[in-house]
């Protein structure tokens, strides 16, 4: 149900708006957060599946304790606040709108916007200029940790710009149906903490080249962090003409 029809009644056929904004458009709040609702049930499992006692042993110093305390509060900040807006946002223009496309249209339309837009992205927030951006992220590295609660620990404009705006940008272009909407934004959360977890403890390398894994991304953590921007589903580095050439991660059996 819509927060306009909560406010204006079922039946009622008067557009309200304050601001310009339709009132029987506007998602209610379980839209909103649905995303950030599940996304916190996904980083604690991966988490948990991640809890080895090599990791319980390095959680015992006090620094690194700290680091991922730090984490914590900025998922939840990403989770209470931006990502409802963008998410809440996104959905209202597709509402109002309408004339949602097909799923087989929407979703790889959706993904393809999303893989192009991070990668890119990522790849400016390495430039000199614009590293202040990105280096609350790569706080996560070889001497610290690499995990599940560092896929969304990022700084508030990289959270908005590199990680929100390109899927908000595809559900504006690509307009999908609320229940499409909900999943691809999913496929990509799902996906993303995928690609933080330890490759010790899931491994990827069966996937085809043309696929981002966790041992592509915790290369680009811990080794070097000019190669690997794509995430988190396609490799699209060469595509965009973003890769150096270099050799990159190796596979791990």
């Amino acid at each position: 149900m819509l927060l306009g029809q909560i406010l204006l009644g079922e039946h009622s056929e008067k557009i309200v708006t304050l601001m310009g904004l339709d009132y029987q458009q506007i998602p209610d709040a379980m839209t909103c957060f649905s995303v950030s609702l599940y996304t916190a049930v996904l980083v604690f499992f991966f988490e948990w599946i991640s809890w080895t006692p090599e990791w319980k042993k390095k959680f015992e110093d006090a620094s690194i304790k700290d680091l991922y305390l730090t984490a914590i509060w900025s998922n939840l900040f990403h989770y209470v606040v931006i990502g409802p807006l963008a998410y809440c946002g996104a959905t209202y223009y597709v509402n109002v709108v309408g004339g949602c496309l097909p799923w087989y249209y929407a979703l790889p339309g959706v993904l393809a916007t999303q893989s192009v837009g991070y990668a890119f992205g990522h790849y400016l927030m390495h430039i000199p200029a614009l590293k202040w951006i990105h280096k609350f992220h790569h706080k996560f590295n070889s001497t610290t940790f690499v995990r599940p609660i560092a896929a969304n620990s990022v700084s508030v404009t990289e959270f908005s710009f590199a990680y929100a705006l390109p899927l908000v940008v595809g559900l504006l272009v690509f307009r999908p149906d609320a229940t499409v909407s909900f999943w691809v934004s999913m496929i990509v959360s799902f996906f993303n903490f995928v690609i933080h977890t330890p490759p010790e403890v899931l491994n990827m390398n069966s996937l085809p080249n043309c696929f981002m894994t966790n041992t592509k991304h915790f290369y680009h953590h811990q080794v070097r962090e000019t190669k690997h921007y794509a995430a988190p589903i396609f490799d699209v580095d060469r595509i965009l003409g973003i890769d150096d050439g270099k050799d990159g991660a190796v596979k791990r059996d």
